[in-house]
């Protein structure tokens, strides 16, 4: 590995501080500056370009796309690491934008047909591909809502962690999926619940009225 190779593989593999090669490098009596580590990474990520583009035309052909978002700082400024991924793919993206300017900057939810599987961000239904809400964050609605009195909320939260135990129980008896008996069984107590609670909407906009914003649990949820 040449000292290039390894400043970028320390930077961004390590994740180890600028400052803190320039230090490596006095060491090692290399004097790499500051910014030739910069360049280096740059050449280095116009080099994995190709890469970069069989990876989200793979991602667009994909059946089923894991999404998210996260900020994270930038030169002092509120940014958004993006990431697109399946179980053997991954593709990050920083973008200044959360919304639809960054999904579109990203280009792969435009020309996905799959199931786009996401924590319920308003910006990724403006996209005509199948969508599912990650059991976590639905997971941590349903607290939400529940600690709120709300108790179909805490139903619901029971009912779906005993659907994914009888599924991680399926798995560890060798089977790929469940019964469709049981399947049919699981979807008519989960139409039920909701079914039988469908009056507690109202019930429900109590705790959209202490918070009102698009992105919160009740909205998610109830809306």
């Amino acid at each position: 590995m040449t000292i290039e190779e390894e400043l970028v593989w320390l930077r961004e593999e390590h994740k180890m501080l600028r400052e803190r090669l320039a230090q490596r490098d006095e060491l090692i009596q290399q004097q790499q500056a500051l910014l030739t580590v910069c360049d280096l990474i740059t050449r280095c990520a116009g080099q994995l370009a190709p890469v970069e583009q069989q990876i989200t035309e793979a991602l667009k052909q994909a059946e089923v796309i894991h999404q998210d978002e996260t900020g994270l700082d930038v030169v002092g400024k509120r940014h958004w690491m993006h990431v697109t991924c399946t179980p053997t793919l991954t593709y990050y993206h920083v973008d200044a934008s959360r919304g639809q300017a960054a999904l579109e900057a990203i280009g792969i939810l435009p020309q996905f047909t799959g199931i786009s599987v996401h924590d319920g961000w308003g910006s990724y239904f403006l996209y005509d591909c199948e969508h599912a809400v990650c059991i976590v964050h639905l997971l941590r609605d349903l607290v939400f809502l529940a600690e709120q009195g709300i108790q179909w909320a805490a139903d619901l939260k029971t009912l779906l962690l005993d659907m994914k135990e009888a599924t991680e129980q399926a798995r560890e008896q060798g089977k790929h999926w469940l019964d469709p008996l049981e399947v049919v069984d699981w979807e008519a107590q989960f139409l039920g619940l909701l079914d039988a609670n469908k009056v507690t909407r109202a019930s429900c906009s109590i705790a959209c009225a202490n918070s009102r914003k698009p992105s919160s649990p009740s909205w998610r949820i109830c809306g």
